[in-house]
């Protein structure tokens, strides 16, 4: 009871924000390439930044992995109320039998876009963990970057991840980069670096504006 309720409450709250909300995409294009072509992807961000993300990608058919703890509990209730399709497991608890069963989904059908806070589920900020790389690895799927920036946000300072939710009626910027293809046959520690570099990069071009 306590999970339907705070799934259905943070939906209705999440709701109200995101209709006041000013939201610029940029380098749409290249998201859009990919759905128009039927094409699967991992779609991957910061922990923190995820909130405007649950609501932008809503309605694009994504599987999602979400905590075997009891916050992911309540996670999933919220993301499969949104459409999401839900695998539990994280990089802590159950991660390798969910990437498992996401390699699986992703041969088995002929389009299945993933996403994937790629620094959850308890962190370090911002780095990235290696369940992602193995995923394109294994499924030769793109890696999509994104990040998001709040223009005016409150953030929890004490959490991890510093998750940031969106004062109502001000902007967001949702930056998608170029994808980034992962090679069977090469180490995934320097596509790690590759995406590390990427986001720093798309966080730096938020700074220019």
């Amino acid at each position: 009871m306590r999970d339907f309720f705070l799934a259905n409450l943070f939906r209705i709250v999440s709701f109200l924000i995101w209709i006041t909300l000013r939201v610029e995409i940029k380098n749409h294009s290249i998201l859009t390439e990919l759905l128009k072509n039927k094409k699967s992807f991992i779609l991957s961000f910061w922990h923190g930044e995820q909130f405007a993300l649950t609501r932008f990608m809503k309605n694009f058919g994504l599987y999602i992995l979400t905590s075997m703890s009891r916050d992911g509990e309540t996670q999933t209730k919220i993301l499969s109320g949104l459409g999401y399709k839900c695998v539990r497991g994280s990089s802590s608890k159950g991660g390798m039998k969910a990437i498992l069963q996401l390699i699986k989904i992703i041969k088995n059908e002929d389009y299945a876009p993933v996403a994937m806070a790629v620094d959850g589920p308890k962190g370090p900020i911002y780095e990235p963990k290696d369940g992602f790389l193995y995923l394109a690895k294994k499924t030769s799927i793109p890696i999509l970057p994104v990040r998001v920036e709040y223009k005016n946000a409150y953030m929890l300072k004490k959490a991890w991840d510093k998750y940031q939710f969106p004062i109502p009626f001000s902007k967001i910027i949702i930056c998608f980069s170029d994808i980034i293809e992962v090679n069977e046959h090469d180490d995934i520690e320097q596509y790690k670096e590759k995406f590390k570099n990427t986001m720093l990069n798309l966080g730096e071009n938020f700074n220019k504006d």
